[in-house]
């Protein structure tokens, strides 16, 4: 997977889950991510906040994604900006982006003429 990133495109790459430790590891080196921010990622408990690095802008929060009855249900979910890509993790595995992906297949949307900022 991280073979087919090209500096040339846009880039998205999005882990389901965060048990996958090893995968997260070569994801943050190859995007040459600070240990803070994969530490950040892994602990689900952080607070929701946004950081600035010199080669990418971090943010992590708690995403409400279901409202059954009066419970509401929540995941954490971080993203790591770069100049041509988009890093998401999340902490439960399901793919809550199936809506986006499948607008971003149709070749005309708008989304595929715009950078990992506006796809963020």
């Amino acid at each position: 997977m991280l073979e087919l990133c090209s500096p040339r495109n846009t880039n998205w790459i999005n882990v389901d889950g965060l048990s996958d430790e090893p995968l997260i590891k070569k994801i943050s080196e190859k995007f040459d991510l600070h240990y803070l921010l994969v530490e950040d990622i892994l602990n689900v408990d952080h607070q929701p906040k946004a950081d600035e690095y010199e080669k990418h802008l971090f943010f992590t929060l708690k995403m409400l994604y279901r409202i059954e009855g009066q419970s509401i249900d929540y995941e954490h979910i971080s993203f790591v900006l770069g100049n041509n890509y988009l890093l998401s993790f999340q902490e439960k595995e399901g793919d809550i982006f199936d809506g986006l992906r499948t607008r971003l297949k149709q070749d005309t949307n708008i989304i595929r003429k715009r950078g990992a900022d506006y796809l963020l």
